[in-house]
């Protein structure tokens, strides 16, 4: 005989870690009580604390310019690289970068 498993979302495991902080229950007691997977609440609780604690972006600094301070060929020559480039590097985090590089 099996069990059947159903996936909660984001919306309503927000809703039971808000719930048992309310409570004043501990985070296993409150699980037996619901009959909630200690583990699995212990695993969204993490992860939503981790969500919320990212600073967020507000939606005027979505985009940003940018503009290179010197043009390219100057910046070449004084590297003596032979060929003129633009080269942007952004550090996205959890080892994520994101490099673009263009040759004039």
């Amino acid at each position: 005989m099996s069990t059947t498993r159903i996936r909660y979302d984001q919306s309503y495991w927000q809703q039971l870690v808000d719930s048992q902080a309310q409570s004043g229950l501990s985070g296993a007691q409150f699980c037996r009580e619901r009959h909630v997977a200690y583990a699995s609440f212990m695993s969204w609780r993490k992860r939503l604390q981790n969500f919320s604690s990212q600073p967020s972006v507000a939606p005027e600094s979505t985009f940003v310019e940018l503009t290179a301070p010197t043009p390219i060929a100057e910046i070449s020559q004084a590297d003596s690289d032979p060929e003129p480039r633009l080269c942007v590097e952004l550090n996205l985090g959890a080892g994520i970068e994101l490099r673009i590089t263009r040759s004039a």
